[in-house]
C-alpha cells in the first residue's frame, strides 16, 4: 500500500494551481534587461499556459496580471532606449494578449485563452530571437 502513495502525491500535486512569485520591477543594467527579471516573466509565462490548460481561472488571471504590469516595464525600456521600434511593439503585444486572456478565463472561454496563451510565447520567442543575449 505504501507503493501507491509516492504516485499518488506525484499525481495530486500535478493537478495544483500554478502560482508564481511577483515579478517585480526590471532591474537593469545600461542597455540591458536583468536576467533574473525575464526569467520571472518565462517562468510566469509557463505557469499561466499550465493554468489555462487545467482550467485553474484565478490562477491563471494573476498570472496574466503579473505578465501585464512586467510587459508594461519592459514596453517602457524599449520605448527609453529609441532604437528597438519592434521591441515596443512586441511588448505592446504581449500585454494585450495578457489583458485578453484575463477577458477570456473569466468568460470561461479556456480554448480561446490556450490560443492566446501560445500567441505570447511566441511574441516572447520572437522578442528573444533579436534581444536576448546568449
Amino acid at each position: 500500500m505504501r507503493k501507491n502513495t509516492i504516485p499518488a502525491l506525484i499525481a495530486l500535486i500535478a493537478l495544483l494551481p500554478f502560482t508564481a512569485n511577483s515579478i517585480g520591477s526590471i532591474s537593469t543594467t545600461p542597455g540591458e534587461i536583468d536576467q533574473d527579471f525575464m526569467t520571472d516573466v518565462e517562468d510566469t509565462s509557463i505557469n499561466l499556459s499550465d493554468n489555462v490548460a487545467q482550467h485553474f481561472a484565478e490562477p491563471a488571471v494573476n498570472n496574466a496580471k503579473e505578465l501585464i504590469d512586467a510587459f508594461t516595464q519592459v514596453e517602457q525600456f524599449y520605448v527609453a532606449r529609441s532604437d528597438a521600434e519592434d521591441a515596443v511593439e512586441l511588448a505592446r503585444k504581449s500585454r494585450e494578449l495578457s489583458q485578453k486572456i484575463i477577458q477570456q478565463v473569466d468568460s470561461k472561454d479556456f480554448d480561446s485563452a490556450s490560443a492566446s496563451a501560445t500567441a505570447l510565447s511566441r511574441a516572447c520567442k520572437e522578442c528573444h530571437n533579436f534581444y536576448k543575449k546568449s
